[in-house]
């Protein structure tokens, strides 16, 4: 389209200069037809710029369909119950799992952690620490052995009861666009004021967000 326009405006320039020279039109009358001209094109070049936005709209949407599409691996079970209030004793009885078949990369994992006990797994880079992890949010089934807790195999309970209990703190930290009062209670709607600072405080946030220039209210 932009060459179109640059021929289309070549050659009314060449042609208009022309006419100009030989008396038959005025430079005026050239300027307003280029104008004219320039006002003509505009549309079609819109249109071109549109077409590869719905091209890429279409391309991301048909991405969104496919992760609606996909079934996870790990689902609740048909007779799946809803996971009481944890106590917190977490227990790895045998437990052994592989991202490939043939290359294991937890083997007989025999560990139990008590209630308010805390536990660091150390260790290089790929050698399984958030892959143990991950297997108490039932985020991968193990091949061999079960997670429980408190004396209870987590895959009885259903996907959302059970990681409603858990949370889980990332290196790196995800804040939405809004205050701190409404970043805290993200995944617990409906809770009041007094639990939100209760969990910050939980968290022992609470301290520095009351020295932010708006304390709760702050926007992050």
């Amino acid at each position: 389209v932009d060459v179109l326009v640059a021929i289309a405006t070549a050659l009314v320039l060449w042609a208009g200069a022309r006419l100009v020279l030989a008396g038959e039109i005025s430079v005026g009358d050239l300027s307003i037809f280029i104008a004219y001209l320039k006002s003509a094109y505009r549309p079609i070049q819109d249109f071109a710029k549109y077409t590869g936005r719905v091209a890429k709209a279409s391309a991301a949407g048909e991405r969104v369909i496919d992760l609606l599409e996909r079934v996870p691996d790990v689902r609740d079970a048909a007779d799946a119950r809803r996971a009481p209030p944890f106590l917190g004793r977490v227990e790895f009885k045998d437990v052994s799992f592989a991202y490939e078949r043939g290359q294991s990369l937890l083997d007989g994992i025999q560990l139990t952690v008590q209630p308010g006990q805390h536990v660091a797994l150390i260790g290089p880079s790929g050698s399984g620490k958030s892959t143990l992890v991950s297997l108490i949010l039932r985020l991968y089934e193990p091949q061999r052995g079960g997670v429980l807790i408190d004396g209870a195999d987590i895959r009885g309970f259903s996907l959302e009861s059970l990681r409603a209990q858990i949370s889980v703190v990332l290196q790196d930290n995800l804040l939405f666009a809004g205050t701190v009062r409404e970043n805290i209670p993200c995944a617990a709607p409906g809770v009041t004021a007094a639990d939100i600072e209760a969990a910050a405080r939980l968290a022992s946030a609470h301290d520095f967000i009351v020295t932010l220039p708006r304390g709760y209210d702050t926007l992050v």
